[in-house]
């Protein structure tokens, strides 16, 4: 495209380029003499350039376009403030300068050789950014939602991991309960059973003490009974002695009887 094809005026620049055109502007008026300043800006001459553009921006915006007069008073103000973009712009060719939101801004107002072909490049630009930054939003957007869905996720797992937690904690300080208390049981039984142990023992021991004590009393006593049985034969052997003895005697006895009764019926 060539200067002599029409440019849609601030229309065609896109928003960044307008900003920046408006903070141009509004630092150029500063150097102004208050005469060169479109009346409707004029109250804006003691402001300082932040809060004048952004106090008045759109009629400076619309200054800019539609007086040629003010913005040539603008471009003589704007090659002082950036020489070194203005030198640029008029020295490299149009087809070869990278489109930027400074240089078309400076373009547009300074109107440098191919300052159209500028703008429209930079406007180009700055959709393509702006359609690239609208997928990239909307790429945001969808990956924010799935991080706000991922987030109630995890909050949800963590809730029902914590409520497991708890749960797991409640059962362990029961199980270390019930632990404690077989723990003082066991080491009760354990007592218990050494004092059984030590009982058993000594129960033993006396047990023991008293069988050897039996077994000597029983010794003693088949030592008696055999002594008695001994002594039992010899009275039974006496005791027949004796009765053979007095058989003797009596039959002796009888037969001197019966000899004296012989003796006497044989006298009578």
């Amino acid at each position: 495209m060539s200067d002599d094809d029409p440019v849609e005026g601030l229309a065609g620049l896109p928003a960044t380029v307008r900003s920046r055109l408006v903070a141009l502007a509004s630092q150029a008026i500063t150097k102004m003499p208050p005469a060169q300043v479109p009346a409707p800006l004029r109250r804006s001459v003691d402001f300082a350039p932040a809060k004048r553009a952004k106090l008045v921006g759109r009629q400076i915006a619309a200054a800019v376009d539609a007086d040629d007069e003010f913005r040539e008073h603008l471009a003589t103000q704007v090659r002082a403030l950036v020489p070194d973009v203005v030198a640029a712009l008029e020295a490299v060719p149009t087809e070869e300068a990278a489109p930027s939101v400074e240089a078309a801004a400076v373009a547009f107002i300074v109107r440098t050789p191919g300052w159209g072909d500028i703008v429209r490049s930079t406007a180009a630009a700055e959709n393509g950014r702006r359609e690239v930054r609208g997928d990239l939003a909307g790429t945001v957007d969808h990956l924010t939602a799935a991080l706000a869905s991922a987030r109630a996720q995890n909050k949800e797992i963590r809730t029902r991991l914590r409520a497991q937690l708890d749960a797991v904690k409640a059962e362990n300080a029961s199980l270390r309960r019930s632990l404690g208390q077989a723990r003082v049981q066991l080491k009760e039984a354990v007592l218990r059973a050494d004092d059984a142990q030590a009982a058993m023992g000594e129960q033993s021991r006396e047990a023991a003490v008293a069988t050897r004590a039996l077994e000597a009393e029983a010794r003693r006593l088949r030592a008696r009974i055999t002594e008695l049985e001994t002594q039992h034969t010899s009275a039974r052997r006496a005791v027949r002695d004796d009765r053979d003895a007095e058989v003797m005697r009596l039959r002796l006895l009888l037969d001197t009887m019966v000899d004296a009764v012989g003796g006497l019926r044989r006298e009578l």
